[in-house]
């Protein structure tokens, strides 16, 4: 957050608000900070269960608070998953809006530990909806692995809530090429949508100010939350074996985590081994000046701000090539230790881990090319200059999008109304309702016109096929009318839509019986409704559907 309001702060005709959420405090409150961003700050929720509830709450107070002038484009920018029902609702309450979701993890990335031969395997073998999750969960689980069925069950919804969320998303920002393809190749979103903005950190004004350890040892460091998915059990075990024949070495573990895990792993070599727990800037600063060789044996990384500011301090970084740590080293590809995601074997990893770093440790010529390589690295790719470049860009073309709802998300929206054709559940025929749903369908159908791509061309006939059912389904409606119920509702818009049907030529007999029944002046011509608060009115159909 630091980095991107460093970014955008310098902007003048950009306007910074921030959402703080789960915050600790009674009541929501506004106010402004020393640097005059304006904060919507929203108490903590309570219960998981109650989320999407507390989320509907968020978005009340803010569709309350927010306003928009003319000529001014609204950016919602979202970092988590969980907040997509939040974003959903305000895409639909402020139609010109702009959502941007930047994506910092792959929920399956924790559960398969980054392998992604498995997340093809498990996840992406076949498409999964809420009709066939089960079936697909005991598809690739087995009925009688109950903790494996639980396990992949959560995974998949995530890549579902994942998939939505892009979808929905005006641009997705990916910290890595790597990230950038998965997204559109595995939860297939559009390039044209997906922006590689590289994390980026300003340079220090010094970076060697002061000595917090011993001149005579070697101090290997790790800067990171201490869990399985970043590798420490291995770097320790590596370290063990370095240690035996270099008793100047020190392994040097900063960050929280599973202290009583890792210093088990750490028995015989405790005093070569320091754990300082979270640090502060200053300290964390002092122990990049004076690291000799960096580690980040991680299984899973998308834009590891540990290795830029190791690449800042010109620090020879041993990694591994898991998602995207690996363009991080690029530069050094010796210095990349493989993952290998079909059999992994731990005691070959943790020698391959040991190996590289003695490589470093050893051949003082390759340690300095190291360093100098990591410094261009640094420079190169991950300033904070070329961060900000990029959302300047993003800023800019997000103001020139006129388009209210991405082309994966009308996609997902017409499905969702087939469905509603399908099952005909009990629905008013107001614009919240049955007259919404056709408008919608019908504005798709004019909107993607006569096109030449065959598959343009065959999604649209598909709505126009529904476009038929839909209309049969209206007509059983306006038959089953009272004449107290047809002058209680509502119905200008269903005038409005029947009128252009009538005047496309769409469906002649269905179109004239409903005109009949309600007694539509065909001859009359009907006010038109805009395509954006059509689609705002179907992107609210569907969230109360989906």
């Amino acid at each position: 957050m630091k980095q991107l309001l460093s970014c955008l702060s310098s902007l003048s005709d950009v306007q910074i608000s921030m959402i703080d959420m789960d915050a600790d405090t009674k009541e929501y409150t506004i106010k402004k900070d020393e640097s005059g961003y304006t904060h919507y700050v929203i108490p903590r929720a309570h219960g998981a269960a109650k989320y999407d509830l507390y989320c509907r709450g968020v978005f009340y107070f803010l569709a309350q608070q927010i306003t928009i002038k003319s000529g001014e484009t609204l950016i919602f920018h979202f970092n988590f998953y969980h907040h997509y029902n939040i974003a959903t609702r305000l895409k639909a309450f402020f139609p010109k809006s702009k959502i941007v979701l930047a994506v910092h993890y792959f929920s399956w990335c924790f559960d398969l530990k980054g392998n992604v031969k498995k997340f093809k395997s498990y996840i992406l073998r076949e498409p999964v909806s809420k009709g066939n999750l089960t079936k697909a969960c005991h598809y690739y689980c087995g009925d009688n692995n109950e903790q494996s069925y639980n396990s992949y069950k959560g995974t998949i919804e995530a890549y579902n809530t994942e998939r939505k969320f892009m979808q929905l998303a005006d641009s997705v920002i990916a910290l890595s090429e790597r990230t950038a393809n998965t997204i559109e190749n595995d939860y297939h979103i559009g390039r044209d949508k997906i922006r590689v903005i590289l994390n980026g950190l300003e340079e220090k004004e010094s970076l060697n100010e002061k000595n917090v350890v011993n001149e005579n040892q070697k101090n290997i460091l790790f800067v990171g939350r201490l869990d399985e998915i970043k590798g420490v059990h291995y770097l320790i075990k590596a370290f063990k074996l370095l240690y035996i024949n270099d008793p100047s070495l020190h392994l040097w573990l900063v960050g929280d985590g599973d202290f009583g895990g890792h210093l088990a792993d750490a028995q015989d070599v405790w005093e070569a081994i320091t754990f300082t727990g979270k640090t502060d800037k200053t300290y964390t600063e002092q122990l990049y000046n004076k690291a000799y060789i960096g580690v980040l044996p991680s299984f899973h990384e998308q834009c590891s701000y540990t290795a830029i500011e190791m690449a800042m301090h010109g620090i020879p970084l041993v990694g591994t090539d898991s998602t995207g740590l690996y363009e991080m080293l690029k530069y050094t590809p010796e210095n990349i230790v493989h993952i290998d995601e079909e059999s992994f074997d731990k005691d070959s990893f943790v020698v391959e881990l040991s190996e590289k770093i003695r490589h470093l440790l050893d051949d003082n010529a390759y340690h300095s090319q190291s360093s100098q390589l990591m410094r261009q690295t640094y420079l190169e790719n991950y300033t904070i200059d070329l961060m900000q470049a990029n959302y300047i860009k993003l800023i800019d073309c997000l103001k020139e999008d006129r388009n209210i709802l991405s082309d994966e998300m009308l996609q997902n929206i017409d499905y969702q109304m087939f469905e509603y054709i399908n099952k005909r559940p009990e629905i008013d025929l107001n614009f919240f309702g049955m007259t919404g749903v056709g408008y919608y369908l019908w504005r798709r159908v004019t909107l993607l016109g006569d096109s030449n791509d065959n598959r343009i061309l065959s999604h649209s006939l598909m709505i126009q096929e529904y476009l038929i059912y839909y209309l049969d389904w209206v007509i059983e409606e306006v038959h089953n009318l009272t004449a107290k119920e047809k002058e209680m509702l509502d119905l200008d818009k269903l005038y409005s839509l029947v009128f252009e049907l009538h005047k496309s030529g769409f469906y002649k007999v269905g179109v004239r019986k409903i005109a009949n029944v309600l007694g539509i002046d065909l001859s009359m011509k009907h006010k038109n409704v805009q395509t954006k608060d059509i689609f705002a009115n179907a992107l609210k159909i569907y969230n109360y559907g989906a």
